[in-house]
């Protein structure tokens, strides 16, 4: 990454960069939910994905007005960016918050996860389904000519299985299958089953 990819510079823009009544909200909620669950001595807010650290200043300002939620709070915020993570630090500048690179370095709750638009940004995989037979759509760059097309190539049994244990797709049709989201909702949904 050569350039910081937010604001009107950057590739684009999210919710917090438009205005901070977005982190508002979520820090308005986030303290009803920490009064609905008994006001533990401790809770954890993880951010995932926390771009230019815009969301998370927000939060932490309007989080001030609270100050009995505001002593039982911690930060994570998932990055995995170092660029990224000093733009953050520098807007953010705070010592409630810590970087962490795994959701398996978590180790206390209850926590709170915040996604603003990071499941958007993963990755999936297109499947097509032709004769009763699973393809994966591939993009790829022909060396000759630099044009982009589409390849389909058998999927691999491990997906097949899912497909077929899905019952999502139907001869002649395509979708998107967010593998990478689904392995991140599995982890994040163990953490909070740990800590409820």
């Amino acid at each position: 990454m050569k350039k910081n990819p937010f604001g009107k510079e950057g590739d684009f823009i999210t919710s917090p960069l438009i205005s901070n009544l977005f982190g508002e909200m979520l820090a308005i909620w986030c303290v009803a939910f920490w009064e609905h669950i008994g006001k533990p001595r401790k809770i954890l807010l993880v951010e995932l994905g926390p771009g230019d650290g815009s969301l998370c200043k927000d939060l932490l300002k309007t989080f001030g007005q609270f100050k009995n939620f505001y002593n039982s709070l911690e930060i994570n915020l998932l990055e995995i960016s170092d660029k990224l993570k000093t733009i953050q630090r520098v807007k953010i500048n705070n010592r409630k918050v810590k970087w962490i690179k795994k959701i398996k370095e978590i180790n206390c709750g209850p926590v709170i996860f915040l996604a603003n638009e990071f499941f958007d940004a993963l990755p999936i995989k297109q499947i097509y389904k032709k004769k009763k037979l699973f393809f994966e759509k591939y993009i790829a760059l022909s060396n000759d000519d630099k044009k982009i097309r589409f390849l389909h190539k058998k999927a691999s049994n491990s997906l097949i299985k899912h497909m077929r244990d899905l019952k999502l797709i139907s001869n002649g049709n395509t979708i998107e299958y967010p593998l990478a989201a689904i392995k991140f909702l599995g982890a994040i949904s163990k953490k909070i089953n740990k800590f409820d």
